[in-house]
């Protein structure tokens, strides 16, 4: 018991120097609000408890699915998120922590599912080794890896990055890469690109946006310099 709930309050304080940073509401926050609630901390501990097999991130999502949650994981969910500071730990930000990120991805699939509102997708592993076996593809997702470095170190958003974008996923077999469902062992490698590249929202109009205030910018700039050389007055002659 001890042990899972450790494991769980490890996945919430990752990144925690980063975490602190933010000015928004950050999990990490929310777990220290959570733990001066008596009453949030015990509906915590029987979460951890009851939910042990998506608690584990480190357990991948193909493996946690062989074990559906369980009727007392989903009561332990939804008797944890009917408190204020409970539901906090949903609300969170996560600041691009692929361990958070994952927790709260697992969670809201055990709800979907009991809900009967789970719509299954294809598994990334699956697709990407669909991809792999077309040439054409392989070398797509390849020159898109390459080409969009930028975009998931939150660096830049790049035409070339946008044009491989397009190429990869207007093939038949690259496609199903756009929306599949992160797993396996690249479950949180998968799930931190995507939260880095909806992070720096990555789109034609927002370049086309970035350009016109840049060309504003270059405009203002030729303006002063002419107005610094033609507005120029002549230094006074020293006299001797």
């Amino acid at each position: 018991m001890a042990e899972v709930l450790a494991r769980l309050v490890v996945l919430f304080l990752c990144l925690l120097s980063h975490l602190m940073m933010s000015e928004a509401l950050n999990c990490y926050q929310a777990l220290g609000d959570c733990n001066t609630d008596e009453k949030c901390t015990s509906k915590l501990k029987q979460y951890a408890k009851e939910c042990e097999n998506i608690v584990d991130t480190y357990n991948t999502m193909s493996n946690a699915s062989k074990y559906p949650c369980s009727a007392s994981c989903v009561r332990a969910i939804k008797s944890l998120r009917q408190t204020t500071k409970g539901n906090a730990l949903w609300k969170c930000n996560c600041l691009l922590d692929a361990h958070c990120i994952s927790l709260k991805t697992r969670t809201e699939k055990c709800l979907a599912i009991a809900n009967g509102t789970y719509r299954k997708r294809i598994g990334c592993t699956y697709a990407h080794y669909n991809c792999m076996k077309d040439t054409k593809c392989q070398d797509a997702q390849m020159d898109f890896l390459k080409k969009c470095a930028k975009l998931f170190t939150l660096t830049e958003c790049t035409e070339q990055c946008l044009c491989s974008q397009k190429r990869l996923f207007g093939l038949a077999v690259g496609r199903p890469l756009r929306n599949c469902e992160c797993d396996g062992s690249d479950e949180l490698y998968c799930l931190g690109l995507r939260a880095h590249a909806d992070q720096m929202k990555c789109s034609w109009k927002n370049i086309r946006r970035s350009r016109k205030k840049l060309k504003k910018r270059c405009k203002r700039c030729k303006q002063r310099r002419r107005g610094d050389r033609c507005g120029r007055r002549e230094k006074p002659k020293r006299k001797d």
